[in-house]
């Protein structure tokens, strides 16, 4: 079975959700899942860190895989972000 990457995105307005990302990344690189901290060409794998994303994630998807996006959305506060 082809082992698939999990592209995991944060914001970039701060170290806020970019250190949890790489903690992400961390914790499944340690069970042996491919995993990037960025956008790569080809990705069908997401966790996404702000929902500023999202809008970038649905033009992706649009644009260059449609119905083929695998994606989860990973709060990291005590409530749900106003984005």
């Amino acid at each position: 079975m082809e082992k698939r990457t999990v592209t995991i995105l944060c914001s970039g307005f701060g170290l806020g959700l970019y250190i949890p990302g790489l903690l992400a990344a961390r914790r499944r690189e340690e069970k042996n899942i491919p995993t990037c901290v960025e956008v790569k060409e080809n990705r069908r794998n997401f966790i996404i860190l702000s929902g500023h994303w999202l809008y970038i994630m649905e033009e992706y998807r649009t644009r260059t895989a449609p119905g083929t996006l695998n994606a989860e959305i990973l709060y990291v506060g005590c409530d749900l972000p106003p984005s």
